[in-house]
């Protein structure tokens, strides 16, 4: 029950929902990312499953993120995108997720798309 902005009137009010998603699709990548190093440094076989699993949630979440701050940025920035430093990141860690998620699918050795996966999960921590 939050009153209209004085500034960006009702529009602002997507911001409850873009902000908790960018926070949990990095939150996600963080995780992933401690799973990932579990994984590669003692072997243990639950990190790369958990890696697995945490990826196309973290995908959904910077997916929602994209498109809600896409849609807040149209009416007060003027146009749907700008090569904002904060939004090049946000898409680059959705092309993270999805390369997680494809060289997952890409091995039919497990172990070997766990360690594939965790790299290049560990590589994208500089994202963050």
């Amino acid at each position: 029950f939050a009153p209209a902005d004085y500034q960006q009137g009702e529009g602002y009010r997507i911001m409850y929902l873009h902000v908790p998603a960018a926070i949990w699709s990095m939150g996600i990548y963080a995780a992933m990312a401690v799973a990932a190093f579990t994984g590669l440094v003692w072997q243990m076989k639950m990190a790369s499953l958990a890696v697995a699993a945490m990826a196309p949630v973290g995908a959904v979440y910077t997916f929602i993120a994209l498109v809600t701050g896409a849609a807040w940025g149209k009416p007060m920035w003027g146009t749907w995108w700008v090569w904002d430093a904060r939004l090049t990141s946000e898409l680059v860690l959705l092309f993270l997720y999805a390369g997680v998620i494809a060289l997952w699918h890409a091995f039919d050795d497990r172990k070997m798309a766990g360690r594939a996966a965790g790299i290049l999960v560990l590589v994208g921590v500089v994202n963050l």
